[in-house]
C-alpha cells in the first residue's frame, strides 16, 4: 500500500514552493552538517514537508544535492544556456558571462559547498562526479557552443573550442577563488573584479582574434 501511495504522490503536480524550500533546506544542512551526516528526514523537517514529498521531487539525496548545484548555477547564468548571448558582440557577451561566473564562484554558499566537496572527495567520489556533471561540465559545454557560433560567424579564430572554454574560465578562476576557499585576505572590490574581467576578456580575445 505504501508503494502505491508513493506512486500516486509522485504523479501529482509538483509544488514549486516546496521544491524551493527543499533546495534551500538541503543546501543549508549540507553546509552546516556535511553531506554524509545529513539525512532525508532532516531535510524534510527543515523544509516543513514530509519525507514522501522529498521523494516526489527528487530521486534521493545525491539527486537532491545535484539539483542544489544546478539551481545555484541557474541563478547566476539564467538557465545556463549561454548561446542566448550570441546576438551580442563577443567582448560584450564574454564580459557578461565572466561577471556572472565570478559572482557564482565568490558566492558564500557556493564556496561552503566547494569546501565540503573537497573534504568529501575520497569518501564520496560519486558526489564530486555529480557536482562536475551538473555544474562545471554543462557550463563549459555551453560556452563552447557560444564560441563555436562566433567562430562560424568569423568573429573569432579558435582551433580547439573545448580548450578555449577551459582557458576562459581559468583566467577568471585564478587566485581569487583559491583565496576565498582558504579564507585568506579580503574579498576583492567591485573595481578589482571589473579590472580582472576586462583584462581576462581582452587577453582571451587577443589570443583568438580572427584574421
Amino acid at each position: 500500500m505504501k508503494e502505491v501511495g508513493a506512486r500516486r504522490a509522485a504523479g501529482r503536480p509538483k509544488d514549486p514552493e516546496k521544491r524551493s524550500a527543499l533546495l534551500c533546506a538541503a543546501a543549508r544542512l549540507f553546509i552546516t552538517r556535511g553531506y554524509a551526516q545529513t539525512s532525508i528526514e532532516e531535510i524534510a523537517q527543515a523544509a516543513g514537508v514530509s519525507k514522501l514529498t522529498v521523494y516526489s521531487h527528487f530521486e534521493g539525496k545525491e539527486h537532491l544535492f545535484g539539483e542544489v548545484i544546478k539551481a545555484r548555477c541557474d541563478e547566476h547564468f539564467g538557465g545556463g544556456d549561454l548561446i542566448r548571448f550570441a546576438d551580442r558582440p563577443p567582448a560584450e557577451a564574454l564580459c557578461e558571462i565572466a561577471r556572472r561566473f565570478i559572482e557564482l564562484i565568490l558566492n558564500e554558499e557556493v564556496i561552503a559547498i566547494f569546501r565540503m566537496l573537497v573534504g568529501s572527495a575520497q569518501s564520496h567520489p560519486d558526489l564530486c562526479l555529480r557536482f562536475w556533471e551538473v555544474g562545471p561540465a554543462p557550463t563549459l559545454d555551453s560556452l563552447g557552443e557560444l564560441l563555436r557560433h562566433y567562430q562560424a560567424r568569423g568573429d573569432l579564430d579558435i582551433p580547439d573550442i573545448p580548450a578555449a572554454a577551459d582557458h576562459f574560465f581559468a583566467l577568471l578562476h585564478g587566485r581569487i577563488h583559491l583565496r576565498s576557499v582558504l579564507g585568506v585576505g579580503r574579498r576583492p572590490s567591485r573595481r578589482e573584479l571589473n579590472a580582472l574581467i576586462e583584462s581576462a576578456v581582452a587577453l582571451f580575445l587577443r589570443a583568438h582574434a580572427a584574421g
